[in-house]
């Protein structure tokens, strides 16, 4: 092991320069605001022009294709990229002298940026792959298909050698992060490769947006049209020019030492890059887009004009989502990334670090648990009483911000828990109430697939807010964060809610609607409710130990929050997706496959290693699948309504969220129970060896036991087989 120098006490990976004052607590920083901004905006855009293609695809041209498979993979690794580099800006790494840091914190730099360099290159390539692939459906000219598969073997070629030499690159591998192997390790010269990917990628840009302009020039289509088409292509070619850009940055690493401050600039136009490459892959949708959406702009126009629109208006439909998307931030940004607040709440200093960490974990349990547990009252009177919609959505606002301003100067755990904890949590649930009325009224058909977006909304502040939240909390302190993010909420969800209206005028509903309750008597509904039950005493329980377990088992730190981000990740399409099977197939299948899907990785991945790469992909498969369950809940509806036609499918969606509020709150203390057993099933190298081996047991048969419902069909069904015969 090679010695490092102590400033002020800290062991650091260099010196200070002669002269220079170092202040650990608030050291300086360059561009970090910058990446904060582009990951927020360009970020939004990606998810934004991504949605819009899928939509466009499923929808419009009825059809999802492997180019689309490409570029939303390609999304994924886009966001694993961008939030390890924003991980280590919020403990103190990029954009930070190495000097101002401790080793340790170096350390957990250099391994974000391990795992950001080939999620950079992956993502790159399959852009480039997906567009490729799109060009092959465009024409049927000999030359022009291939030059294409030409430039995918190109593509694919040098995206899996970079990629390679960027994980394998370094013998031992854990000389590419830890400063204590530098001296005896032997590694490539990272600054060269990444001047490499630089170039390929330049040249792959131009060819990329070179290939069809011999074809658009051919084509017969109108002058307008083709002007059009290469408005397009140049400002796709933007990706070019932020090459170049981040290429003139990177020759200073080029023998380096201080690379976490050097690397900032660079690493600004990597992350507009990134993002540029998911919105410039999704640029070929955008006409059939504003063809549907905005006709007007594209030359038609409807002079039909009616006083109720119809249920398939895509136009509004569009919007409503939209809208119902950003208010995921009021009622889910705050409560998804409790456990940044929780960590920090239990440090010395905190004003309740004398608090239990079980008493502590009550905030964030109630933030959830109370919002749905008063679901099916809150349904039930908004549905006999239509008129009140209106006003919960300003009411819960209201209530949300006033919480949120008040936390803010309380020092005692029982004012958190009333303020934090349920005070906040009614103020969610007043929210979303009205908005999920307002869904329902619109989206008659493929109700599945709003929802799945609505739920992919809430997944979707799961993949930054805890690291937006974890960098104010250092940089700000908690009562200016909290604060912030009280305003941030007003101003985020108050236009929603001038935007999000029933589709049937209010003042044409009666004021008193009958309600029917027959669904209550029948079967079907009790074993739906009991597989949403047990599903969600499950649900969180991976989410919510999952840095204690990655801690327990010896993983960096940095793990836990990037564990995190990428179950949230994989929540966003798992929502939209089932959500779609929730429209093509009948509740038993949909929940059916869900509740496999989330079993087994738990069983298989989680349960019988302890491998980091093994923990990823369970992440990615759990998350996918267990996120898309509660997007089923339409097709559920739509099942008991079978058994009850009168019965309103809001109030039956309200029922449902009360189930999962009661599994939710009951998961807390089921948790720290099964944590407590500390039985070690097995005496291998193995996470059921650990003592959350209990707990994965338990969250495998709540997976499976989710799908209470279809296992009951089919026990009748085999019961009535057997009773026949």
């Amino acid at each position: 092991m090679s010695s490092y120098p102590v400033t002020n006490g800290v062991i650091t990976f260099l010196p200070p320069p002669e002269g220079y004052v170092v202040d650990f607590n608030n050291p300086q920083q360059q561009d970090a605001l910058e990446h904060f901004l582009i990951f927020g905006i360009f970020g939004s855009l990606a998810i934004f022009c991504l949605l819009q293609r899928l939509y466009v695809k499923y929808y419009i041209t009825r059809g999802l294709k492997i180019d689309d498979v490409l570029i939303t993979l390609a999304w994924i690794f886009s966001i694993v990229m961008q939030s390890a580099q924003i991980w280590s800006i919020s403990i103190g790494g990029l954009c930070h002298h190495a000097w101002e840091m401790p080793i340790d914190v170096f350390e957990k730099h250099m391994l974000s940026s391990y795992i950001a360099a080939p999620a950079f290159i992956i993502c790159n390539g399959l852009t480039k792959s997906s567009l490729l692939t799109f060009y092959l459906q465009v024409s049927p000219q000999k030359w022009f298909r291939r030059v294409i598969f030409v430039t995918i073997a190109f593509v694919a070629l040098y995206t899996i050698i970079i990629a390679s030499l960027l994980l394998f690159g370094c013998q031992p591998k854990e000389t590419a992060w830890d400063p204590y192997f530098f001296a005896t390790g032997k590694c490539i010269d990272y600054a060269v490769m990444y001047i490499i990917i630089a170039i390929a990628n330049i040249i792959s840009d131009i060819v990329l947006f070179a290939i069809p302009i011999p074809m658009i020039v051919q084509l017969k289509i109108p002058l307008g049209q083709k002007i059009g088409l290469g408005i397009m292509l140049s400002i796709a070619t933007i990706t070019v020019t932020t090459s170049i850009i981040r290429m003139i940055y990177l020759p200073s690493l080029l023998g380096a030492l201080d690379i976490p401050w050097i690397a900032a600039p660079a690493n600004v136009w990597s992350f507009v890059e990134v993002n540029l490459f998911i919105i410039c892959g999704c640029m070929p949708t955008f006409r059939k887009f504003f063809k549907h959406f905005a006709p007007k702009w594209m030359g038609s126009s409807s002079d039909a004009v009616c006083s109720e629109p119809p249920s398939s208006d895509l136009l509004q439909k569009v919007q409503r989502k939209k809208h119902t998307g950003y208010t995921q931030f009021d009622t889910c940004g705050y409560s998804v990334s409790f456990g940044i607040f929780q960590e920090y709440y239990s440090r010395p200093g905190s004003p309740i670090s004398t608090a239990s960490s079980g008493t502590i974990a009550t905030i964030g349990a109630l933030q959830q648990g109370v919002m749905y547990l008063m679901m099916p009252f809150a349904f039930l009177i908004l549905t006999r009483y239509p008129r009140l919609r209106h006003l919960c959505g300003p009411l819960g606002l209201a209530v949300t911000v006033a919480s949120l301003t008040a936390s803010a100067f309380v020092n005692t755990i029982a004012g958190l828990i009333a303020t934090q904890g349920a005070l906040y949590s009614i103020g969610c649930g007043l929210l979303f109430c009205p908005i999920s009325h307002y869904m329902n009224e619109w989206f008659v058909e493929r109700k599945g697939m709003a929802l799945g977006v609505m739920w992919a909304g809430k997944s979707g502040t799961g993949i930054a807010m805890p690291f937006v939240f974890d960098a104010l909390l250092h940089r700000i302190g908690l009562r200016a964060t909290l604060l912030a993010w009280a305003g941030a909420s007003a101003a985020m969800t108050l236009p929603t809610l001038v935007f999000i209206k029933p589709r049937i005028p209010l003042h044409t509903q009666v004021q008193v609607q009958p309600l029917s309750f027959r669904f209550l008597r029948h079967t079907s509904f009790w074993m739906m409710q009991a597989g949403v039950i047990i599903q969600s005493l499950g649900y969180l329980m991976p989410s919510t130990y999952l840095a204690s377990y990655a801690s327990t088992i010896g993983l960096p730190s940095i793990t836990g929050p990037i564990l995190l981000a990428l179950f949230s990740v994989a929540s966003v399409p798992g929502g939209i997706v089932h959500g779609m099977l929730g429209d093509k197939f009948s509740a038993t299948k949909a929940v059916t496959i869900a509740s496999i899907g989330s079993a087994l990785p738990i069983w298989l991945l989680w349960g019988l290693s302890l491998d980091l790469a093994n923990l990823v992909v369970f992440v990615i498969v759990y998350g996918f699948f267990a996120g898309g369950f509660s997007s089923t809940w339409s097709n559920m509806s739509t099942d008991i309504q079978k058994d009850d036609s009168a019965a309103d499918s809001a109030l039956i969606f309200g029922m449902l969220m009360g189930g999962r509020g009661i599994g939710f709150v009951t998961a807390g203390p089921l948790s720290g129970a099964l944590l407590q057993a500390k039985a070690h099933l097995s005496s291998e190298a193995l996470g059921y060896a650990t003592q959350y081996g209990p707990m994965i047991i338990c969250t495998g048969v709540t997976a499976v036991f989710g799908a209470w419902a279809p296992m009951w069909k089919g026990m009748r069904v085999a019961l009535g087989t057997c009773k026949s015969r």
